[in-house]
């Protein structure tokens, strides 16, 4: 179930993420033509570590508390720096969803292994409830719609055993472990 709130302040206020984003959106876009921070990232120049900073302060103010941490969970993207949220609110960025980036992580990891098309295919099958729960276990072979599909025996006869729990263990690790900051947990 996907959380439809953003808890902002030092009080943890709900702020519904969809109002949350529109406002940031609007903030950023009418602030852009006055503000020289704003104007260096819509050129695509470089911020100095200086202008970061205070950019950081002046947008995460009781007003509105746009840093990355809330951008992060409203956007639902967990490796977006507050730059790239500010390119996506200006049109210049589009950001990918944790859903999206877990894809990716999952093809790139496929990619990097020489599994044969069945064992192959076989993972793929497993990769959306991995994407769904952030983790694969050796329990949701036994649950629908994977137990209809006989996976338990099917990644048994295509692994071995210890086979699959290390696959799984290694899927785990390397591709649906994505904490908050988009890096492996």
């Amino acid at each position: 179930m996907s959380v439809s709130y953003v808890e902002v302040g030092t009080e943890g206020e709900r702020v519904d993420k969809r109002d949350y984003l529109t406002n940031w959106e609007q903030t950023i876009q009418s602030a852009v033509n006055n503000d020289p921070a704003l104007q260096k990232i819509r050129d695509g120049d470089f911020l100095t570590e200086t202008e970061e900073t205070e950019l950081v302060r002046r947008l995460n103010t009781p007003r509105y508390y746009f840093n990355e941490e809330n951008l992060r969970r409203a956007y639902r993207n967990y490796n977006g720096s507050l730059i790239d949220f500010i390119r996506a609110a200006l049109g210049i960025l589009k950001l990918k969803s944790h859903e999206e980036l877990l894809e990716e992580n999952f093809r790139a990891w496929l990619v990097s292994h020489s599994f044969a098309l069945a064992q192959a295919q076989y993972l793929s099958l497993l990769k959306n409830r991995g994407i769904a729960k952030g983790q694969l276990t050796i329990d949701d072979l036994f649950l629908p719609p994977l137990s209809v599909l006989n996976a338990a025996g099917l990644g048994i006869e295509l692994f071995g055993e210890q086979g699959l729990r290390d696959i799984f263990d290694e899927l785990n690790r390397s591709v649906f472990a994505v904490d908050a900051t988009g890096t492996e947990g």
